[in-house]
Formats: structure tokens, sequence, C-alpha cells
């Protein structure tokens, strides 16, 4: 596909209503509304088992689900491929290649996504999330962090205009998260939104605009960040590990 010149909405980027998720007779996620504007970023945080994977499954189109999904205005389903070419979705499957390098996974997706000059885009994501040294080296042979910064920049190798994030730091040490922050705050900057489930709402806390809690498969409650101080907010339900 090739590559289109990008107008930014001017209401909001994506616009749910009523999404609804059942599976085995089920209810997994009740019906939810949300909306998210241009280069607004919401944590999705709760327990185990509170649908926040099945919400962003449901985002990606990878799970059947009920209600509306509006994009850019439209619904998903009048454009279901422009839809997909602007999200870059990582889920708990990296969806790379072991058998292949780093760099060839990447330019396989760059030019699966239709990137101009793949070669420079894959090197470049490569370094925003500090894999350069690894290029070749198969992705067999990585560790659990390594594979979720190569997840990443698989994701953001298109310059996706809406991100949806299924834990991304998880297995990241130290270093190699302050870089995936940095590259965060710069998305963000670019105006890009996301979606970004994460059980570490402290570290989420600086960059998103709003703290949304599921649980059970329902939004609990919905804080701005903005003006409230993190280290006196608590969550509403019980963290792993508290008491």
């Amino acid at each position: 596909m090739s590559r289109k010149q990008r107008v930014e909405p001017s209401g909001d980027l994506l616009e749910v209503s009523g999404l609804e998720v059942e599976a085995g007779g089920r209810t997994i996620l009740h019906p939810t509304d949300l909306n998210l504007g241009a280069g607004e970023w919401k944590a999705i945080v709760g327990p185990n088992g509170a649908g926040k994977s099945t919400l962003l499954k449901a985002l990606a189109t990878l799970v059947p689900y009920r209600g509306s999904i509006r994009y850019r205005g439209r619904p998903i389903s009048e454009a279901p491929l422009a839809y997909r070419s602007e999200l870059g979705v990582v889920l708990h499957e990296p969806l790379l290649y072991r058998e292949l390098s780093a760099w060839e996974n990447l330019l396989f997706y760059a030019r699966l996504y239709g990137v101009a000059e793949p070669h420079a885009a894959a090197q470049q994501a490569l370094a925003e999330v500090g894999l350069s040294v690894y290029a070749q080296e198969p992705v067999g042979r990585f560790s659990r962090g390594m594979i979720q910064r190569l997840a990443l920049a698989r994701a953001m190798l298109h310059q996706p205009r809406l991100l949806l994030l299924d834990e991304p730091l998880s297995g990241i040490d130290a270093r190699g998260e302050e870089e995936i922050l940095k590259l965060f705050r710069r998305a963000k900057e670019a105006q890009v939104a996301a979606l970004w489930v994460t059980h570490r709402w402290r570290v989420a806390w600086e960059i998103v605009d709003e703290i949304v809690e599921l649980e059970r498969g329902a939004v609990r409650r919905i804080t701005r960040t903005a003006g409230v101080d993190r280290e006196s907010w608590e969550p509403s339900y019980l963290e792993e590990g508290a008491r």
C-alpha cells in the first residue's frame, strides 16, 4: 500500500460506543464507551481478567464484537484496511519471525506496509529501541525484553496514528525502559494517540492524560492525571502484591 497524506481530524480520532465482547456464552467486555483525540494517551488498568486485553483486541478487529468503532469520524467497517494501516499494535504475541534477524523482520514489515525507503525505516526503528547492535542476530536468540523492544519497533516503523499497547514494558530492563518511554513521549508530541494497557500505572502516569480502570469487563472509574498528585492516587481495585 502506498503512503498517503494524513489529515488530522477536527474532533476525536477514535470514538467507541457500546463496545461489547462475548466468548463461550460469557460477557468478557460489557458495553464500553471511549473517545481518544489525536495525541491523547490513556492507560487502561485493572486486575487480571478485567477485560483490558480483550478491549485492545476488539479495537484491533482481532475478535468479534458488538457496538460501534468510528475512526476519523467514519465507521471502521467502511474502510477497514485504511483503519488497520494506521494502527500500531503490540499484544502478548510479538508477531516476529524467530528464524529471521531483527533487521530482516523489520524490513519485511516495512515492505508489507509500503513504507517509503524501507531500509532506512528499519535502521531507524532499531536505533530508536536500542537494538542496532543486534540487527543481524536471529530473533530466536533474543531475551524476552529484546523481543518486546523489537515488537515495539515493528508496531511503530510505519508511523501509525493510533497505538494499541498491551504491557509494552514487560521484560524490559531499566535502561531499555527509559529508551521506550522517550520514544512514547516523542510519539505523543507527534500527535500519535495511544491506549496503553499496563499494571505499572505509576510509570505511565507522567505520559498519559487519563487512567481508565476496568474491572470485571466494565469501566469503573476514569481519572484525568493533570492536576492530580500521583502519590496520593490509588486504583479502586486491590493491586497484585498489595497487602
